[in-house]
């Protein structure tokens, strides 16, 4: 009985695992196969078109060597009728899923988010922290304490709104004695008033309007970075954090999503994407195809598919997806991206269904034909082989989209941390997270077993409204002052950061490229941190 017993069970299992694969390849053919029963050709001839579009053609597309050879009137004349795009709010991120488990962030988070914001819309600087003269001013005359930044959406909640009340009147008075002592920082307070943009408000009002933010130590981004980087490298662990496993989604105090925990509605989208994933990485480690490994993959084992509109004026096919450094190499290419297809779609459908405002932004944004529409209304999307991130916040990220991450595989660990808001989350193969990559800083614990990704984003720079396109449109077809060059101000927010010692932060980066103070795997292991000295 007990061998009879065994061999069903194994023969069962053989019998699932083949099922599951007819089921996968029936759903993955089904994204590309035509409906022939009332379908005349020109719906025939239709869908072909479709279906090529997601693929790098070299007669069609450009990579970014190739759009240098544009003439200025060319490039004048994509830009102007080609590319057609419209700036996200953050009001676009407001989910109508009324049947979400929603968790709020407390007021004061949200307000610092929102006096950076309100800077943006007034000077229309896309400086997204304070500079640390302002935090160091801030420390001294207004904060004296600590408070959680996660607070639930429960009835507990009034009687935490008293609990806060109680702390202000206290802060009042602490801010009083404060500012009666520092009648020195009157200048630095009109300097701070005037980087935000305020005009007509009077000090001791602008003053009052800042009350509500935290100590300088827990929003420099990079040293939050750093210190989580450091502590989880060297295993220690990280207290006070609240660990979620159950979908949902975590709002600002004005109901605007920051990171959005969702499962699939059809779990064999990751099942495809993860065969297909398996398949596009094991062909690269083996080493009869090393001359197919890009330079991304060998040194940090990531590779970047669709478009990007950075480092050149027009929009470029990425050097993976077109795979130029080895043209038999396309061919993977391709099968990856088609097996990207269905959990591209399901992506782009739960975008849809709840964020529609969003995604009607998304939908209208057209790079032209310089480049394939692979993966819907995202523009890029990279694939993680087998590795984690260190800690960081993705600033050539658009601040008001949402960054989508799809694990793959079977594996325990590699919760992604935020560590401003205290939170572990734990994400498994068939459920998604969509958070303000731009925004927040977040990292991955380490993993045991195999633990692929798949991130869908857009970035900041495909809205050409905030681009500087040198002298193209000096004639002023695009009113200047609302074209932004976002490198300058990127560059101008490390500069503004004397405490950061450069010897100290050599390995902070902050874009999702890098994997640096980790291990990478040999012949197939998962990444780890390596052990500070």
């Amino acid at each position: 009985m007990n061998t009879s017993s065994a061999k069903i069970t194994k023969t069962s299992k053989k019998n699932n695992r083949r099922k599951l694969r007819r089921y996968a390849k029936r759903a993955e053919e089904s994204i590309f196969t035509l409906n022939t029963s009332n379908d005349n050709q020109n719906n025939h001839n239709n869908q072909d078109n479709e279906k090529a579009s997601i693929f790098y053609d070299p007669n069609k597309h450009k990579i970014q060597s190739i759009t240098f050879l544009s003439t200025k009137e060319e490039t004048y004349n994509y830009i102007k009728n080609h590319w057609v795009s419209e700036d996200f709010e953050s009001s676009d991120l407001k989910s109508i899923n009324t049947s979400q488990i929603t968790t709020l962030i407390n007021p004061k988070f949200t307000f610092f988010e929102k006096i950076l914001e309100e800077r943006y819309q007034l000077l229309k600087s896309n400086d997204y922290e304070i500079p640390n003269q302002y935090l160091k001013l801030l420390e001294l005359e207004i904060f004296t304490t600590n408070n959680n930044i996660i607070i639930n959406n429960n009835n507990n909640n009034n009687n935490n709104d008293n609990n806060n009340n109680d702390n202000n009147n206290n802060n009042n008075n602490n801010n009083n004695n404060n500012n009666n002592s520092n009648n020195n920082n009157t200048e630095l307070w009109k300097k701070f008033k005037e980087w935000i943009g305020y005009s007509g408000s009077g000090q001791k009002k602008f003053r009052y309007h800042c009350r509500q933010i935290f100590r300088k130590h827990h929003y420099d981004k990079l040293f939050i970075a750093h210190e989580t980087t450091k502590k989880v490298q060297n295993n220690i662990h990280l207290n006070n954090y609240k660990y979620i496993v159950k979908p949902q989604c975590i709002k600002n105090s004005v109901g605007e999503t920051m990171i959005d925990f969702f499962n699939f509605t059809n779990f064999l989208v990751t099942t495809i994407a993860q065969e297909r994933v398996n398949q596009y990485y094991n062909h690269l480690i083996d080493p009869k195809y090393s001359d197919h490994c890009s330079s991304q993959f060998t040194n940090n084992l990531i590779e970047n598919f669709g478009c990007y509109t950075d480092s050149s004026n027009e929009p470029y096919v990425t050097t993976n997806t077109a795979s130029t450094h080895c043209l038999e190499h396309q061919k993977c290419v391709r099968e990856l991206i088609q097996g990207l297809q269905p959990l591209s779609d399901a992506v782009n459908n739960y975008f849809d269904v709840t964020y529609p405002v969003l995604y009607a932004k998304m939908k209208k944004l057209d790079l032209g034909p310089n480049i394939p529409k692979s993966f819907g209304a995202f523009p890029t999307v990279s694939t993680n082989f087998n590795c984690i991130s260190q800690f960081h916040r993705d600033l050539k990220d658009h601040h008001n989209t949402l960054c989508v991450v799809c694990p793959l595989g079977i594996f325990k660990g590699a919760h992604l941390v935020f560590p401003e808001l205290k939170l572990a989350v734990e994400i498994k193969q068939g459920q998604a997270i969509a958070f303000r990559s731009n925004l927040l800083i977040h990292g991955n614990l380490p993993v045991i077993g195999t633990r692929h990704s798949v991130v869908f984003y857009i970035h900041d720079s495909t809205i050409k409204q905030k681009r500087k396109f040198k002298s193209l449109f000096s004639d002023g077809d695009l009113d200047p002052s609302e074209i932004l060059d976002t490198t300058l101000s990127i560059k101008k927010s490390k500069k503004n950061n004397p405490s950061l010692n450069p010897r100290n932060f050599l390995d902070l980066k902050n874009n999702r490229r890098n994997y640096l103070n980790i291990k990478l795997p040999l012949k197939g292991f998962p990444a780890k941190y390596k052990s500070e000295d």
